[in-house]
């Protein structure tokens, strides 16, 4: 049976993944302390019925929600860049100094009290993001394989993760909890002074990395054949680079380091559809990303009432499990099947460089004879 055309399999991704965020915020609205029935819930936030519930869902839930959707989108949006540049699916901001860097920044602008206003911690945040991205690259120059690369983010990483740790043991008691409660990522106390510039921020980004797809869709089949096709291959890569630095800085700004988001919001939509290209699966997994945030930040907050857990616990267990699962093969490459009927642009480039180099051998013995 011919497999549907790839529109027609997107839309209803999409409709499940809207329904899906829409169902979860309306949770993360009415669930918790108080718990509100969903009518309750639509007068508090038109601010009638009960002084408790209206305070409670306009300044405590709702900013909440919001910002669960801008960091998911943002953070998941950032990993299908990274692996569609560095060509490996295992590529997040994580495991690339960029996240940590961004946390050692905002950890020194708390530790040591510097004065920098809610609204400018996106662009203390994109610093320090940019610092652990380029120490990475020039760790990993002269690397050829994408994952040394991976290697040296994690080594990377590593080291700045030391360097929070330093910072943080010169802090006084309220800013280590502070810091505990932010680098574990953490959506608790999110106040609507940090949400709106966020929001901006994230959807200034957002629209950058559409504007960015189609080119990285071209990028996927290859370096040398994009190259062929005009592609300018190394400036298209370092406005990739940028685009995840400022996504993931305005998450991290406010959200925390969120764990593995980046890794999990692209396996979804590669699982779902596997033939997706790059400018689909961008807005796609901005979609699975949001919806993953909102989940896991509501599991944070009720799964062990009146305590809060870290939302990066819940992700980080979720993306460490898949990725083993991958790199074990168990799962092998999501799609394998699909893409196995339906060869994608990569496949294709890669079979065509080998019938030409199958040519021009063949071409050399007929010369010696």
């Amino acid at each position: 049976m011919p497999a549907p055309p790839r529109g027609r399999r997107v839309a209803p991704v999409a409709a499940v993944g809207l329904v899906l965020l829409a169902a979860g915020s309306l949770a993360a609205l009415c669930w918790g302390t108080p718990t509100l029935g969903v009518g309750a819930m639509v007068r508090a936030l038109g601010g009638d019925g009960d002084r408790l519930a209206v305070t409670v869902v306009n300044q405590l839930r709702a900013p909440r929600v919001l910002a669960a959707i801008a960091a998911g989108a943002a953070l998941a949006v950032a990993g299908t860049l990274l692996q569609a540049v560095l060509h490996n699916r295992l590529a997040t901001p994580d495991l690339l100094g960029v996240g940590p860097g961004a946390s050692v920044a905002v950890a020194l602008v708390v530790v040591f009290g510097l004065p920098v206003p809610g609204v400018w911690f996106p662009v203390v945040a994109t610093a320090g993001a940019a610092v652990g991205g380029a120490i990475t690259l020039a760790a990993a120059r002269g690397l050829r394989q994408p994952s040394s690369v991976l290697l040296a983010g994690a080594a990377v990483g590593a080291a700045l993760g030391a360097l929070v740790i330093s910072v943080t043991s010169m802090a006084e008691q309220l800013q280590v909890q502070v810091l505990f409660r932010y680098l574990s990522g953490s959506l608790a106390a999110v106040a609507w002074s940090q949400v709106t510039p966020m929001a901006v921020w994230t959807a200034v980004a957002l629209l950058a990395a559409l504007a960015l797809a189609p080119w990285l869709s071209v990028l996927v089949v290859g370096d040398r054949t994009a190259g062929t096709l005009g592609l300018p291959v190394d400036r298209v890569r370092r406005l990739a680079v940028a685009v995840c630095v400022a996504l993931v800085a305005g998450a991290v700004s406010v959200a925390g380091p969120i764990a593995w988001i980046g890794f999990l919001g692209p396996f979804v939509v590669r699982l779902l559809l596997p033939d997706a290209g790059v400018a689909r699966q961008v807005p796609l997994s901005a979609l699975a990303g949001a919806v993953i945030t909102v989940g896991a930040d509501l599991a944070a907050r009720i799964a062990f009432a009146p305590v809060e857990s870290p939302v990066g616990a819940w992700t980080a267990v979720v993306g460490i499990a898949l990725a083993v699962t991958v790199v074990s093969g168990r799962l092998g490459r999501p799609g394998a099947r699909a893409d196995a009927r339906a060869p994608g642009p990569a496949d294709q480039a890669e079979r065509f460089d080998r019938a030409d180099r199958a040519d021009r051998e063949t071409g050399a013995e007929r010369a010696d004879r």
